[in-house]
């Protein structure tokens, strides 16, 4: 886990666990320790033989890039996805899945000296011949945030949130 431990205008990245933080910033004797958070809005869409997975860009300054998981099974039992180091990209294409069968996802922020943030939330899709027009719709909206980037910064949209 990483926390940034800030006083006076400089910032310190500190690594470990700290007892008592119930919240993602504490202050104490005007120093601030502020968590490394998890991606948010993940998302997962079946196509025939591929599912793509998307997420929200981290904001952390000492970022590297981003680990994903995938499981049989909701809530457990994930393995890396990206055996040859972290993803530098907010999105991935899974190529190794059988149709009809369920894929469960979570991705975790990876920053200097490798630490990574807690895991994300779970997205899911199942593989089939056919894409949905939801999953379509989703996937060309984030393939068209990607074409703009470094044009326009959008915000997180909330009703995109799975």
């Amino acid at each position: 886990k990483e926390w940034r431990l800030t006083k006076g205008t400089g910032i310190k990245t500190v690594f470990g666990e700290f007892k008592n933080l119930t919240d993602s910033t504490e202050e104490k004797d005007n120093i601030t320790l502020m968590k490394l958070l998890a991606p948010t809005s993940i998302v997962a869409a079946g196509g025939e033989s591929v599912v793509d997975v998307s997420w929200d860009q981290s904001l952390s300054r000492d970022l590297i890039g981003y680990n994903l998981y995938r499981s049989l099974v909701s809530g457990s039992g994930y393995e890396l996805m990206n055996r040859g180091g972290p993803i530098n990209t907010t999105d991935f294409k899974d190529l190794n899945v059988i149709n009809g069968v369920t894929y469960y996802y979570v991705v975790t922020v990876v920053v200097t000296g490798n630490n990574e943030s807690d895991l994300s939330n779970e997205a899911h899709a199942t593989p089939n011949k056919e894409r949905s027009v939801l999953s379509k719709l989703v996937i060309s909206f984030n393939e068209l945030l990607r074409a703009v980037k470094g044009v326009y910064q959008p915000e997180p949209l909330p009703f995109l949130s799975l």
